[in-house]
């Protein structure tokens, strides 16, 4: 959800989670914090998805394509295991 109490699209939340794993977000994660835990009240501000902005709509479809990526790996190492 939105400040505004909108639910986000499926792409919005791809371009999220493309922001939340870049190297410098996790870089910020990891100085106050040990592997363990993470503070709750994290001070990392992401900028309203805008459809029509490009940058937005590639993170969004590279952050997809790395998920079915890694879906697709997955399932193949499983399937492995199974023989």
């Amino acid at each position: 959800m939105t400040k505004n109490n909108r639910k986000i699209t499926l792409d919005e939340a791809y371009c999220i989670a493309g922001m939340l794993n870049t190297s410098v977000v996790k870089e910020y994660m990891a100085v106050p914090n040990d592997s363990r835990s993470f503070s709750i009240n994290l001070q990392i501000k992401i900028p309203e998805y805008e459809p029509n902005n490009k940058l937005h709509a590639q993170l969004s479809k590279l952050s997809k394509e790395a998920r079915i990526r890694n879906l697709i790996l997955k399932n193949l190492s499983r399937n492995d295991c199974v023989k």
